[in-house]
């Protein structure tokens, strides 16, 4: 589990993943988190980077792809799911690529207004591959 406080700044968390060699393009991300918080709006965002063999792995991120604002539960700690599809991406993806993630909680975004901690307790992405 990933905690995000409230706060006025963006928080980040970093992961790479290699791309499957037969990866066609678009990757879509489903978040699912909870809260103890009943009310308020949570953004989720995904930033993507890719490096080919050979390239310094020191790739720049694209601008975040963000979820729509989701809605804390009435209840505490029920799961939430939010979804972003067709993410962008930069650099040299590529199927074999290496693929940098920058997930955030988007407290920079006026439609992030959850007065407390919103916990990531898991990030599904779906690759589009040949068949």
């Amino acid at each position: 589990v990933l905690d995000f406080a409230d706060g006025a700044n963006d928080l980040t968390a970093q992961r790479t993943l290699h791309l499957p060699a037969d990866w066609t393009g678009a990757i879509d991300v489903k978040f699912k988190w909870l809260s103890a918080t009943t009310s308020g709006n949570v953004i989720w965002g995904i930033a993507a980077a890719c490096v080919a063999d050979g390239v310094t792995n020191d790739p720049s991120f694209s601008t975040y792809n963000d979820t729509s604002p989701d809605t804390a539960k009435g209840t505490a700690n029920q799961t939430n799911d939010a979804s972003v599809t067709g993410i962008t991406t930069t650099g040299s993806c590529a199927a074999g690529s290496l693929m940098h993630i920058s997930i955030a909680r988007r407290l920079s975004q006026a439609g992030d207004n959850m007065a407390g901690t919103a916990r990531l307790i898991g990030v599904e992405l779906t690759y589009r591959r040949a068949m």
